[in-house]
C-alpha cells in the first residue's frame, strides 16, 4: 500500500498536482512611492520563488529601475513592504540582504585598476567575504564569469560584455542565493548577450541562484526566464509563468503589447 502511494505521488508531482519546496525568496508587498507629488509606482506586489528566474518587464519609463532600488535598499518606498529571506528590508536591511547580488543600472569599476584590484577592493566591503578568504574568493568569481586569464587586465582594456560580466562576478562575491539585474543587456553586442544569457542559465542550473532581471527588451528574457512580471506606468499589468502564456514567443510578444496599450 505505501508504495502504490509514493507511485501515485510521483505521478502527481510530475504533472504538477503537487508543490514541492516552493521557498519563497520574495515578497514585495504593496509597494507604491512618490516622488514630488508624482506616483512612480502604485501597489505593487508579487512573490519570487527559489530557482527561479523572473523577468520583469517594461517600457522605459514604467518603474522597473525605482522598484529595483527599493529591493536593494537604495531608497525607501512611500508605502508597503519588501521581504527577502524572511527578513523586511526597511527594518534590517543589512541582514535582508545578506545574500543578494546587485547590478542596478551600469557596474561602476575603476577603470585605470585591473579587474582583479576592482574586485579585492568590492570584497572588502562586501558581507560574507572574510579577509583571509578575499583573494580566493575573487579568483573563484573569476572563473565562474570567464574572466580568469584577464583580471590582472585594467578595466578599461574590457569590452562592455567583459564589464557586465565583471559586474555579476561583483555580485557573486558573497554567494548570494538571489541576484537582482537592472537592464543587463544594455549596449552589449549579439556575443556579449549570448555569453551574459549562458552565463545566467549556468549559475541558475549549476548554484540554484534565483533572478529578477528587468528589461524592456522581450527576445533578451524568453529565452531564459521561467516567470514575468510586467508593469506599465508604475502598476503591474500581468504577471504569472510561461505555462500560462501559451506555446509560442507569439504569446509574450501580445501580452506585452496589451500591456503598452493599457
Amino acid at each position: 500500500m505505501f508504495i502504490l502511494f509514493l507511485y501515485l505521488y510521483l505521478i502527481i508531482s510530475l504533472l504538477g498536482g503537487v508543490t514541492v519546496n516552493k521557498t519563497k525568496i520574495l515578497e514585495v508587498k504593496n509597494i507604491s512611492k512618490n516622488v514630488k507629488g508624482k506616483k512612480i509606482l502604485d501597489d505593487i506586489s508579487f512573490d519570487l520563488f527559489a530557482n527561479d528566474i523572473c523577468g520583469f518587464l517594461g517600457p522605459n519609463g514604467s518603474g522597473k529601475t525605482t522598484l529595483i532600488r527599493i529591493l536593494t535598499g537604495l531608497i525607501h518606498p512611500t508605502k508597503g513592504n519588501v521581504v527577502i529571506n524572511g527578513t523586511d528590508v526597511n527594518t534590517s536591511k543589512r541582514q535582508a540582504l545578506k545574500h543578494v547580488g546587485a547590478i542596478v543600472e551600469s557596474p561602476i569599476f575603476f577603470s585605470y585598476m585591473t579587474g582583479k584590484q576592482n574586485l579585492i577592493n568590492l570584497a572588502r566591503i562586501t558581507s560574507g567575504v572574510g579577509e583571509r578568504n578575499v583573494k580566493d574568493r575573487v579568483k573563484e568569481v573569476l572563473k565562474i564569469v570567464g574572466l580568469e586569464n584577464r583580471g590582472d587586465d585594467k578595466v578599461d582594456s574590457y569590452s562592455l560584455g567583459m564589464k557586465q560580466r565583471l559586474g555579476i562576478a561583483q555580485a557573486l562575491l558573497g554567494e548570494p542565493q538571489f541576484i537582482i539585474l537592472d537592464e543587463p543587456s544594455n549596449g552589449l553586442d549579439p556575443v556579449g548577450m549570448k555569453e551574459l544569457r549562458e552565463l545566467i542559465l549556468a549559475l541558475n542550473r549549476k548554484n540554484g541562484i534565483t533572478f529578477l532581471i528587468s528589461s524592456h527588451l522581450i527576445k533578451e528574457l524568453e529565452m531564459v526566464c521561467k516567470s514575468w512580471v510586467m508593469i506599465n506606468k508604475g502598476k503591474i499589468t500581468w504577471q504569472g509563468k510561461d505555462t500560462e502564456l501559451g506555446s509560442t514567443n507569439e504569446d509574450l510578444e501580445q501580452k506585452f503589447i496589451e500591456m503598452m496599450t493599457q
